[in-house]
């Protein structure tokens, strides 16, 4: 193979490596859980403006762009951090510049936003508050311990809401359920701080507590919602629970950067199970290993490809 074929192929994963493919898959799961959460009241709520299934894969499509741009753009506003930390990096390394990069992340914010505008302006809408959540948190709250990861919480919380909103009127009666990813990704992007140098038994701690309400809050659900499947959304919690909570509980006795970094790889490809089981309370079992069969795909593409 030629020198230039090599080099070629090295600027096309950094491409790829930019954009996260492995959460992007997660944010896939999403979406289609925010579909079922709304799907579940299409002939009380009206159904979709454009259908359900067309409607389902433009957000799809408006997810890829979101989710993209946002982690592209991350890398760009660090890329001073990573040449001392993360040096392996896409734009560090020099496969990317800085410029192209923040190119091609605004070009994949305004493809999402363009795809969501194809289902609703309510859509358009959850699409339009997702990439505020995204810049606050590239440009100033990440800084925070606290901010980032709340801000973090709400970007991921937005792309459920943008699932959710496939049925415009379903939104403002499910919006509620939006909490759940908040308070995961919250836990996740809390112990993200320790990747690097290692983390803190309190942020740990405030981690587990934060994942308890998350499973709490399934209960809630099947109290408030009719007709919520809670045997069939506990079947896949527990496979969620059994993967999830053992890396947590040891980054809460022993923080350091290795068991961080496993924890928040974890938690993020995971995030795939709580989506389906929130799919098999809403909508049965069909949607939820629908879900779940993103998840070895994301596992193997994680095992190439960074996820943090």
């Amino acid at each position: 193979m030629s020198r230039y074929a090599v080099n070629g192929f090295s600027r096309a994963r950094a491409w790829l490596e930019l954009s996260r493919p492995a959460n992007i898959v997660t944010a896939f799961a999403d979406i289609l859980a925010g579909v079922s959460i709304a799907g579940g009241g299409l002939y009380l709520l009206g159904g979709s403006p454009v259908g359900l299934a067309e409607g389902t894969g433009w957000l799809l499509l408006a997810t890829f762009g979101l989710y993209g741009g946002g982690v592209v753009l991350n890398d760009v506003f660090d890329a001073e951090l990573d040449q001392m930390e993360r040096p392996e990096r896409p734009i560090p390394s020099g496969r990317v510049t800085v410029v192209a990069a923040a190119i091609y992340g605004a070009g994949l914010l305004l493809l999402g936003l363009m795809a969501a505008l194809q289902v609703s302006m309510v859509s358009g809408g959850v699409a339009l508050a997702v990439i505020a959540a995204i810049l606050i948190y590239d440009i100033r709250a990440k800084k925070g311990d606290f901010t980032g990861p709340l801000v973090m919480g709400l970007c991921r919380s937005g792309n459920l809401l943008l699932g959710m909103s496939v049925v415009p009127s379903a939104l403002i009666q499910t919006a509620w359920i939006g909490l759940m990813p908040l308070l995961y990704i919250f836990a996740v992007t809390l112990v993200s701080r320790g990747e690097v140098h290692g983390g803190s038994e309190k942020f740990g701690n405030i981690a587990l507590l934060l994942l308890l309400l998350v499973y709490t809050q399934f209960f809630l659900i099947s109290y408030l919602v009719p007709d919520f499947h809670l045997a069939w959304s506990l079947v896949v919690l527990a496979i969620h629970l059994y993967i999830v909570v053992p890396p947590f509980l040891k980054v809460a006795t022993d923080p350091t950067p290795e068991r961080c970094g496993l924890a928040v790889k974890t938690g993020i490809i995971s995030l795939i199970t709580l989506n389906a089981a929130l799919a098999a309370g809403f909508s049965g079992p069909v949607m939820a290993i629908l879900i779940l069969f993103l998840l070895p795909l994301a596992k193997v593409i994680a095992r190439s490809m960074n996820i943090t």
